[in-house]
């Protein structure tokens, strides 16, 4: 894993600038690579091939064709890739997955993308037809970010590494997006292409970008994958079999490093699977894993953490987030995220980066596990609203005449499937989204997103309500610019790689052939996965029910302290003129304000301290 930075003019000591504050992505090697039309720099996290060879930016040449790359990532089947261009006569002088991007882009052009597994940023220099290739893997578990203008275009795997251009000045009010605003008071993230900054801008998960350096300008952006529609398949042999030997390799694939490779061990479903799969690909006792655990029960999951390391038997390591941990890493959230980023989940993933990094540089995640086999709490009431749907007509009134009863009209459950039956009894269907709270009193900003990200996930879905939402966690909401972030800024802070297997892109296509009833039942989730881990798991962990990994910081946010750092911020969040903002500064003025959202007034005010202010 790396960090990534280049521009399109000659300047070394600018290029130095970026790379420096990127150090803690990479800090093995340091390099630049410059010529008349451009400027590479990279800093390295050595994964695989140690030796110097695998050092970046990295120069691939043919008899006729020359290249060089900047890349942050991991090609995970770069061995099955190599073994392909070797019999169509390319040679190869290191033993790195770099140099195979290289060579299948010379080989196969842009849709080499096609062809990885694995997770990605990049961009080419095309020596030959003077163009730089930049791409995002499929679901954007790796950042790009550019700046495009006045004939400039400069990209980095961070932000910061782009200000470093003293001719932006973006650390000055005017140059906020208020759209990206109201992302994050909406949403906790800004999603892409939205950055902070309306003059940055960052690719899309799944996303290609070609700039011309003889012209100065993009020639082309396309997105490049896109998952497939829901087609269940009513074998549920066949798809455990299938879906477990999919998970076995990716597991197998993910575990090829030339450094310690360690995992993330939470006791839920997901994590305790992977590290269930691990024990056939390494010795079990000799593996490190690493949990978080938190204070009060509705919050801790260590019990289960117990559990789960005990069966397996790994060398565990365990960490009790408290709120002085999470005083103490204010400063450093706001730094490493850049922009204003409101998942509290960020704040432990931290922590647990910091305490894997001194045993493993590798280590394996659950992440996913939520979107292929439909985990989320909130798809209750979708499943249900998908059940009554399909009730004849007459019982559809049936129905709608005893939910609108005024005792059950508060009961927000009853509302949404009252709601969702006098829209299916109507000629046009159109769910009620509002009671899920996606985008009840949001702004217009976010509710034109959301929008049309649900017009797409429904007709990729079928028209059932529960996979349009998880398709919509994979492609837009979950996934990329959200969780896939927290994963990111946090483990690179501590110079440790993070791979997560349930994330594969076959794993994920797979998904959309399992029927929904068999992700989602009306009375437990994830009904499938129970199934084919029923050999894997211990049955506490099996048959347990969902806890997300989230600190009390809605408790800790109730103390004088943050209140008074968040007033005393009052006035210069108030110069970000924005009207979502402002009304909600004021709700925290009346003392009306939730929780949740004053959590994120209040992180929005760190990182205007941060970034605004110094």
């Amino acid at each position: 894993m790396c960090g990534i930075a280049g521009f399109n003019w000659n300047n070394t000591s600018l290029a130095d600038k970026m790379i420096s504050v990127l150090l803690h992505r990479g800090p093995d090697n340091k390099s630049i690579y410059s010529n008349d039309l451009l400027t590479f720099a990279h800093s390295r996290l050595s994964i695989i091939d140690l030796s110097t060879k695998g050092n970046q930016p990295m120069t691939y040449q043919t008899k006729d064709r020359s290249a060089v790359i900047v890349f942050n990532g991991e090609i995970y089947n770069f061995k099955e890739l190599r073994a392909i261009l070797s019999e169509k006569g390319y040679s190869f002088n290191s033993a790195s997955d770099t140099e195979v991007v290289l060579a299948m882009y010379l080989e196969f052009g842009y849709e080499c993308v096609n062809h990885f597994n694995g997770m990605w940023s990049f961009s080419i220099y095309d020596l030959d037809k003077g163009i730089l290739f930049c791409s995002r893997d499929r679901f954007g578990q790796k950042p790009f970010y550019y700046y495009n203008e006045n004939n400039k275009f400069i990209f980095a795997s961070e932000i910061k590494a782009i200000i470093q251009y003293s001719e932006l000045e973006i650390n000055k009010i005017e140059k906020i997006d208020t759209k990206a605003i109201d992302f994050y008071i909406d949403a906790g993230f800004i999603p892409a292409p939205y950055t902070i900054y309306h003059k940055i801008r960052k690719l899309k998960s799944g996303e290609n970008l070609v700039f011309n350096l003889k012209t100065n300008q993009i020639d082309r952006k396309w997105t490049y994958y896109e998952i497939g529609d829901y087609k269940p398949l009513y074998n549920k042999s066949y798809l455990k079999e299938e879906m477990l030997e999919s998970i076995r390799d990716s597991v197998r694939l993910r575990m090829i490093a030339d450094v310690p490779v360690g995992a993330f061990l939470s006791g839920g479903l997901d994590s305790s699977l992977i590290v269930g799969i691990m024990k056939d690909f390494t010795k079990i006792t000799d593996l490190h894993t690493f949990s978080i655990g938190f204070e009060g029960e509705k919050y801790d999951e260590s019990k289960y953490i117990d559990i789960a390391k005990d069966f397996y038997g790994t060398q565990h390591h365990h960490y009790q987030f408290r709120e002085k941990d999470f005083r103490e890493l204010l400063y450093k959230y706001s730094y490493h995220y850049d922009e204003p980023f409101g998942d509290l989940a960020g704040f432990p993933t931290f922590v647990l980066s910091n305490l894997a990094r001194k045993w493993v540089t590798v280590a394996l995640s659950g992440d996913g596990g939520d979107e292929v086999f439909g985990g989320y709490t909130y798809l209750d009431k979708a499943r249900k609203l998908d059940v009554v749907r399909k009730a004849p007509t007459f019982i559809r009134k049936s129905l709608l005449s005893v939910t609108s009863n005024k005792c059950l009209r508060k009961n927000t459950s009853i509302s949404f499937i009252r709601d969702g039956l006098r829209a299916s009894l109507r000629d046009k269907y159109e769910y009620p989204l509002d009671d899920f709270e996606f985008s009840k009193n949001k702004s217009e900003t976010y509710k034109h997103w959301l929008k049309n990200n649900m017009e797409q996930c429904l007709r990729k879905s079928d028209d059932v309500l529960l996979e349009a939402l998880r398709i919509n966690d994979i492609l837009y909401s979950t996934f990329g610019d959200h969780f896939l972030t927290k994963v990111d800024r946090a483990s690179m802070a501590n110079s440790i790689e993070v791979r997560s297997p349930l994330m594969d892109y076959r794993i994920l296509n797979l998904s959309m052939k399992i029927p929904y009833k068999w992700k989602h039942g009306l009375v437990r989730n994830k009904l499938l996965m129970r199934k084919l881990a029923k050999q894997i798991l211990p049955a506490k962990i099996l048959n347990r029910d969902k806890q997300g990994f989230t600190p009390p910081i809605q408790e800790w946010i109730k103390d004088s302290f943050y209140s008074t750092l968040l007033y005393d911020s009052l006035d210069n969040l108030k110069l970000l003129n924005n009207n979502k903002l402002n009304f909600y500064l004021n709700k925290f003025t009346n003392g009306t304000i939730s929780n949740q959202m004053k959590i994120r007034l209040f992180l929005l005010s760190q990182w205007f301290d941060c970034w605004m202010l110094n």
